[in-house]
């Protein structure tokens, strides 16, 4: 069974770096000007599309059915563009970060008594994220594939004037003619910024998860080699490189907060207000086809997928730092001069908490105030629509 789950484990993670590595954000300790060129791409990628929708944004503002239509896809672009600024700012400490977990998480998948600990609840850990990409998977595939079905139904019954539509309801600089070289460009950039906003979501979010299960794992070998010591003098031991590698792992996590700590700010501003207005047209929009049906769905159910991710990897850290902290003081150390000061030392030492920005922790509470927020933000617009 553990062998099957360090497969899974490698695949997973191959799966995430072959995501990553055509954007330029997988860490590299000597990236190549290319590379580096690669992921700076992204930005002007991401957040042009972000300024196209927001033109649209401005010339249909007293429209509540355009507003609904676009606000929603212009502030996930917004945001994706904050998480690549955010990895190329850090790009640095993410590479520490990624070094220092993944080499030592490698380490204790070769030890067989390792392996049944640190895989606990991996299967779960697992099955969130393949439905995260699932989902974002179909609403962008979705919206690429619309435009594309749009023009093959009209060909098929002989239309004369033809609709050439876009991927997204966008305002460019450029004037855009039907099935010219304009149209072209301009539905390719679509694309390429759909790619790119694929990859950027389902791997920087996961990629949250991933390193946060890894300090997880580094928690529980720390309890296990604890609790499982029996000598004094090796517990001793034991107990300072123990007290080393939880400062590494409180590193770890302070930079966990400063490159994500904005990321889970957005999110948990914005990802209530997209919800809202995708429930909004849900709910209230006549006449919705199936495609836009499907869009609406997997949309909503993305960003709660998202948000859970960030507020159940922040719990799980906690609690798991609660339980290694209780395995130190469960030891037999009273009175034992040798092992007593090192223990003192480990219990002064705070549970591992999350925070986004210093300004809230991220735990499960962050995930049903996001959830009680858009059905605020639903109301609200409900009663702005009968004024």
């Amino acid at each position: 069974m553990s062998k099957t789950k360090v497969y899974i484990y490698l695949t997973y993670r191959k799966m995430m770096k072959r995501l990553l590595l055509p954007l330029g954000l997988w860490p590299k300790e000597n990236p190549t000007a290319f590379y580096r060129l690669l992921s700076y791409l992204q930005v002007p990628l991401n957040f042009g599309m972000s300024l196209a929708i927001s033109n649209f944004v401005r010339l249909h503002a007293d429209s509540i059915k355009f507003l609904t239509k676009s606000f929603g896809v212009m502030t996930t672009y917004l945001s994706s563009t904050l998480k690549i600024t955010c990895f190329l700012i850090n790009h640095k400490e993410a590479l520490y970060l990624h070094e220092t977990l993944d080499s030592h998480f490698d380490k204790l998948t070769q030890d067989v008594k390792m392996k049944k600990i640190i895989f606990k609840k991996f299967t779960l850990l697992i099955s969130i994220t393949w439905i995260f990409f699932f989902t974002v998977f179909i609403t962008l595939s979705v919206m690429v594939m619309t435009p594309l079905i749009d023009i093959v139904i009209q060909h098929n019954e002989n239309h004369e004037n033809m609709k050439y539509s876009l991927v997204y309801p966008s305002e460019f600089p450029w004037q855009i003619s039907s099935n010219g070289w304009s149209y072209k460009i301009t539905f390719i950039f679509e694309s390429l910024a759909t790619i790119s906003l694929f990859c950027i979501t389902m791997r920087v979010d996961s990629l949250f998860l991933f390193y946060i299960f890894q300090i997880i794992a580094q928690l529980r070998e720390m309890s296990y080699r604890i609790t499982n010591t029996n000598d004094d003098k090796e517990l001793n031991f034991v107990l300072r490189k123990t007290i080393f590698q939880y400062q590494t792992l409180t590193k770890c996590r302070e930079i966990i907060e400063k490159i994500y700590g904005p990321i889970i700010l957005c999110i948990m501003s914005t990802n209530a207000v997209i919800m809202c207005v995708f429930i909004y047209q849900l709910m209230e929009m006549k006449n919705l086809s199936i495609i836009r049906l499907i869009i609406i769905f997997t949309y909503i159910l993305t960003k709660v997928l998202q948000t859970f991710i960030y507020a159940w990897s922040g719990t799980c850290l906690t609690a798991e730092s609660e339980e290694y902290r209780k395995a130190v003081y469960n030891i037999n150390w009273y009175g034992n001069k040798r092992i007593m000061n090192s223990v003192i030392i480990m219990l002064a030492q705070k549970p591992m908490v999350v925070t986004a920005c210093s300004f809230s922790p991220v735990t499960v509470n962050i995930f049903t105030m996001v959830l009680k927020t858009t059905a605020s933000y639903y109301f609200l617009l409900q009663t702005i629509e009968e004024k």
